[in-house]
């Protein structure tokens, strides 16, 4: 069973989804947006109350996420090994695709990085705004758009707001 809420943030709403072993699904949307939610999933607000605590630490007085359980990890084995070395960039922190390239064994792979942080399930929890383009160019944030990303580095103090 896959239960999930939804965590209004300053940028959106955040759908996050877990299965029995763990987080499966953090999705943001813009408030004009909605993530649709497969039918046998089941709403349970009281269930996320912690991580719901935890999101609004990060977003008021710019607190770490906690690292919290994983569920199934779907994606393919690039995908995977990407989304690991994502993890591993401390709060405040940046990489660019090409470190993260080079950090998993495929030096010439930094674009196949950037579309392997567009497919990443766990938004924020697998912190892919943490990554930017060669010498701190913002790079992209899928369909969040890059001011949110540039928000989530100022929280973290890693983006200078001239930047």
């Amino acid at each position: 069973m896959i239960r999930y809420a939804r965590v209004a943030t300053p940028v959106g709403f955040l759908l996050i989804a877990a299965d029995a072993r763990g987080l499966v699904s953090a999705a943001l949307s813009t408030p004009a947006e909605t993530i649709s939610v497969p039918r046998d999933w089941k709403k349970d607000p009281a269930f996320f109350a912690p991580v719901e605590k935890a999101v609004r630490a990060f977003f008021e007085q710019g607190k770490p996420l906690p690292r919290l359980p994983r569920g199934e990890a779907r994606g393919s084995a690039f995908q995977l090994k990407v989304w690991k070395a994502i993890e591993e960039i401390p709060f405040g922190e940046t990489r660019s695709y090409g470190e993260i390239a080079e950090r998993i064994g495929h030096p010439r792979a930094a674009r196949a990085v950037g579309t392997a942080c567009g497919s990443n399930p766990l938004m924020l929890f697998t912190p892919c705004h943490r990554v930017l383009a060669a010498r701190g160019a913002i790079g992209g944030y899928g369909f969040c758009g890059i001011e949110i990303k540039k928000k989530l580095l100022r929280i973290e103090g890693s983006w200078d707001p001239g930047g």
